[in-house]
């Protein structure tokens, strides 16, 4: 028997329980560890059941039915909308390869020009600082700010404050 509301759960045996999850998801399952597994798993697929099938159209005023897997099916069917089924199968694409890393720049020297405008006291502006008393290489740069140097660097390049000699 398929429980249908969440009063009578209770009063269900263990058989209905797992039948009840069974129909309600659509999925086959293992008999449940024990009755409070058995009852939360139920209570909760009767409300995800109820969710589902009020998303399916439900008369302005009257409460969502408890319809079972199957059912919920055949009213997307018969509306024509897409079933469960579908969007479950529906998966984000497969990531791309993996892009390799930039190489290290050499020896960095200050432009004197730029297209950005550094924020005072910002870590950027202190590379760009460091970079303009002297020319350095990327390692005394990433040695003197071992967390922001490989991002900084490149962001400076970019903008055309920093070139490589």
């Amino acid at each position: 028997m398929i429980i249908r509301s969440q009063a009578d759960i209770s009063k269900a045996s263990d058989a209905d329980l797992h039948e009840t999850y069974q129909a309600l998801t659509g999925k086959r399952c293992k008999p449940f560890p024990n009755r409070d597994v058995a009852e939360t798993k139920v209570a909760m697929a009767i409300l995800s059941a109820v969710n589902a099938s009020g998303h399916l159209g439900t008369p302005k005023g009257t409460p969502a039915k408890c319809l079972t897997h199957e059912e919920r099916l055949a009213k997307a069917a018969e509306k024509g909308l897409p079933n469960e089924d579908d969007l479950a199968e529906r998966r984000p694409p497969e990531p791309g390869p993996k892009r390799p890393r930039r190489a290290l720049p050499g020896r960095l020297v200050a432009t004197g020009q730029g297209t950005s405008r550094l924020q005072p006291g910002s870590s950027r502006a202190a590379i760009l600082a460091f970079i303009a008393e002297e020319p350095r290489t990327f390692e005394e740069v990433l040695e003197k700010f071992p967390d922001d140097a490989r991002g900084g660097v490149f962001k400076l390049m970019e903008k055309g404050h920093v070139k490589e000699d």
